[in-house]
């Protein structure tokens, strides 16, 4: 297990970074780390990249997928239902992904309130860059100038968080054009390296952003 440099002095977490894997790995993962919360552990944070993904939500609607079958097989791109709340989005080697898996009332959070934590998180790391981000109270994310740069999407059963953030780092997003990304048309996304010239490793961002998440939930 990786130690994270601030955690929740009232609480008691777990950080592991976990590399690339692939979206059913992912869900695995976080199925392990339920198990260690229902055992008493109070949350297990979960730093990760996907192998290329397009995820359905449960509230997603399938017109907002524009490709088919053989164009996201050619793309190298699984489609992959996903329990997580919200639409349908783009997971892969261009971000990074915080999975935390935590009990809401270790932490004394709502849903909503957990999901600011979230989004405070990826902004508090972005300004650490030199980024602007704020978050939108029609659309979950974080956003900087109006294209959007971190993603959300949870599920909470039993009181148990799953599912959390994705942050855009770098490299190419038009996987994004191939759906209305999290049901929004027209959406225009950017990424840390389109806006500072640098791509932070999948490893130091999910560092970074559950030190700033583990600061969020002290409060």
């Amino acid at each position: 297990m990786e130690a994270v440099s601030q955690q929740p002095t009232a609480v008691s977490f777990g950080y592991r970074f976990l590399g690339q894997l692939s979206y059913e790995e992912g869900l695995l993962e976080q199925q392990v780390a339920v198990r260690e919360v229902q055992n008493g552990i109070d949350g297990v944070v979960l730093g990760l990249t996907h192998d290329p993904v397009i995820t359905i939500g449960r509230n997603a609607t399938r017109a907002n997928l524009l490709a088919d079958d053989q164009t996201l097989a050619a793309r190298g791109i699984v489609l992959a239902e996903s329990d997580r709340g919200g639409d349908i989005t783009y997971h892969g080697p261009e971000q990074v992904l915080l999975y935390p898996i935590v009990r809401l009332a270790a932490v004394r959070r709502s849903v909503k309130g957990f999901v600011d934590s979230l989004q405070r998180a990826m902004v508090v790391y972005l300004a650490s860059l030199g980024l602007t981000a704020v978050p939108r109270d029609d659309a979950p994310g974080v956003y900087v100038g109006g294209a959007k740069i971190g993603l959300l999407g949870l599920r909470v059963q039993d009181g148990i968080a799953r599912h959390g953030l994705a942050l855009n780092l770098g490299g190419a997003l038009d996987a994004f054009s191939l759906m209305h990304p999290c049901g929004h048309a027209g959406q225009a996304l950017t990424s840390v390296e389109a806006l500072t010239g640098a791509r932070p490793s999948h490893k130091e961002a999910a560092a970074a952003i559950a030190d700033a998440l583990f600061l969020e939930l002290e409060r």
